[in-house]
């Protein structure tokens, strides 16, 4: 039997870490120009930034290894194409660079950070899913469906 998606009231109520996911989607920071300039005093911070459109979570990208920390996120979107960075979302991301802004939320004092901030990323693709995050395929479903319109 397949499992039951949880409603958006019980994922907020969720414990990744210590915290529920109603307190650290409280957590979320704005960050000025995130993807023109670099941020250097996010190398060594685990976590998580999200690109927000027209007030829509659109893509959440997890930045787990200390060292690079969000700063080496942001920085592979920023960058140029490569293997790591020219799928979808980053693509739009690149695309509308000039109208997205960025959040970012930071973990710490929570045991082993890395492993929470995996977590904290599945926990909230599922409380936003991501538009931009969408496979291919239910993407497309989506705009044939009249549901979403082609980006």
């Amino acid at each position: 039997m397949p499992k039951r998606k949880l409603t958006r009231e019980e994922l907020l109520e969720t414990k990744v870490g210590k915290r529920t996911l109603k307190e650290w989607d409280l957590r979320w920071e704005p960050l000025a120009n995130a993807l023109s300039e670099k941020h250097p005093e996010l190398n060594r911070t685990v976590g998580l930034f999200r690109t927000v459109l027209k007030g829509e979570t659109m893509y959440i990208v997890c930045a787990s290894e200390h060292k690079g920390g969000i700063e080496k996120g942001l920085q592979r979107i920023r960058g140029p194409e490569q293997t790591g960075n020219k799928s979808y979302g980053p693509q739009m991301i690149r695309k509308n660079r000039d109208q997205i802004t960025v959040d970012i939320l930071r973990v710490k004092d929570v045991g082993i950070p890395s492993n929470v901030t995996k977590a904290l990323k599945r926990a909230m693709v599922n409380l936003y899913d991501p538009h931009w995050a969408k496979p291919h395929r239910r993407r497309m479903q989506e705009i044939r469906d009249g549901i979403r319109p082609s980006d």
